[in-house]
């Protein structure tokens, strides 16, 4: 004796029965209906391993970012301050800037 799947239920049932054993559906058929079922449950099945890839690519690609991001920041060379502490400069500068158009006064 061969089962067949109920559509409505999708639990087995013998071929022979004419009613669900588990949900009272009338199992008569046809070819248009159960390849109408089988077609959803194709489309929702792609749907899903579709999602599911997408999810896994998305959760790589974060993981691969934030990766980077920490990489950058810990492997990355320290800021070196403008004014280093302590720094004596070895020649004064001037103050006061410079006159160019001074007279020079040479004492007599």
């Amino acid at each position: 004796m061969k089962n067949m799947k109920c559509l409505n239920c999708n639990k087995q049932t013998p071929d022979t029965e004419l009613y669900c054993r588990h949900c009272g559906v009338k199992l008569d058929y046809t070819f248009d209906e159960v390849t109408e079922k089988l077609t959803e449950e194709i489309k929702q099945e792609k749907a899903e391993e579709t999602e599911a890839f997408f999810r896994w690519i998305m959760l790589i690609a974060i993981l691969v970012y934030f990766s980077g991001f920490l990489f950058n920041k810990l492997w990355q060379n320290p800021a070196v301050p403008t004014v280093l502490p302590g720094y004596a400069p070895s020649v004064k500068i001037q103050e006061e800037p410079f006159e160019l158009y001074k007279p020079l006064v040479i004492p007599e």
